[in-house]
């Protein structure tokens, strides 16, 4: 014995009752499935499936639900104009509507963080500016700019963080069979919450230490716990921005956009270059602290050396980092309308 299914757009399917769990979407044209009722039984072999014909021009169809008497062939004109009037974008259906929802998430965390980057470059310049010592009303104006654009920048990073831990929950719905996809994800995930609960943790434990044993930075204000929590947190995002950018890639080559994946992966290897061209800033900011603090034992030409360096070598970190959220941001563009037009 067997049962019929039936979709909504009239193809049939006959399955042994025995051929264990049932197909839920059509084979043909992929919309749900639903068994028809009082169907005529039919010997069907154990595990396997007879789909009924293609139907013909001739035949009538079945449209949203209800029977028609039209031809089918009439029907695609219909179809090409209630496409054309209609004006909601389409949603990406079997498994990966979460995964161009959560897409759309991060391609406005990298918004944000491209709009980070180009008002870093601002501050920096405003802060190059004030050591001219300019007129009393330009460095209040300066301040003021400067107390601004602070303020900017820890309401889009906090607003990047929360972007991006929503877009990559989301993409954890990507289905298992996409070429390692959804492990990328899951790991990237993990090392996007991690950090937070370590710098929670090492906070607590600067905390807890009494006050002569404290070692507080004056500077930042933060004890050793939390400087290194911070170390750890920085390494964490870059892994994190990594393996979302392996998901990216084997997401790309699972859809066979092979051009796609490559500059997925090849984005991978420029984010750590830069990362590293930070590392010597940092590096270099130090050694000319350094520098100055023991300028009596140091020839002044050494600091202003050292000083020029640094100023060459700023500007080309931050292009650089906007070079790079550039190429996120469009790569996050094409993936996500690649999974729009294969999945609809």
């Amino acid at each position: 014995m067997s049962v019929k299914l039936r979709c909504e757009n009239g193809h049939e399917t006959a399955i042994a009752e025995a051929a264990g769990p049932r197909p839920s979407l059509c084979g043909v044209c992929g919309a749900k499935l639903r068994e028809v009722e009082n169907a005529a039984p039919t010997e069907v072999l154990p595990g396997l499936a007879v789909v009924s014909r293609v139907p013909l021009a001739s035949d009538t169809a079945v449209v949203k639900g209800k029977s028609t008497d039209v031809p089918l062939n009439s029907l695609a004109a219909e179809d090409d104009d209630e496409t054309e009037e209609s004006n909601e974008p389409a949603v990406p259906q079997y498994g990966f509507a979460g995964v161009y929802r959560g897409l759309g998430f991060h391609y406005f965390k990298t918004a944000a963080q491209l709009l980070g980057a180009i008002l870093l470059a601002v501050l920096l310049a405003i802060v190059l500016y004030v050591q001219t010592r300019p007129p009393e009303w330009v460095m209040v104006a300066a301040r003021f700019s400067m107390v601004v654009i602070v303020l900017a920048l820890a309401l889009l990073f906090m607003l990047a963080v929360v972007l991006g831990l929503l877009g990559s929950i989301l993409c954890l719905s990507v289905p298992r069979d996409t070429r390692g996809a959804r492990t990328m994800i899951i790991i990237s995930v993990l090392l996007e919450i991690l950090p937070l609960a370590g710098l929670g943790l090492a906070y607590l434990i600067d905390a807890q230490q009494p006050p002569e044993a404290q070692a507080i930075d004056p500077s930042t204000g933060f004890g050793p716990a939390t400087r290194i929590a911070q170390v750890l947190a920085y390494l964490c995002a870059l892994g994190s921005l990594s393996f979302f950018l392996l998901f990216l890639s084997r997401l790309s080559r699972y859809f066979r956009q092979r051009v796609v994946a490559a500059e997925a992966f090849a984005l991978v290897g420029r984010v750590w270059a830069v990362a590293a061209g930070w590392l010597l800033v940092g590096g270099l900011f130090a050694c000319l602290a350094w520098l100055d603090a023991n300028r009596h034992r140091f020839d002044s030409s050494l600091i202003i050396g050292v000083g020029l360096f640094v100023l060459i070598t700023v500007p080309l970190a931050v292009w650089a980092n906007i070079w790079i959220l550039r190429g996120i941001l469009d790569l996050i563009g094409s993936v996500r309308h690649i999974v729009l037009s294969r999945t609809t």
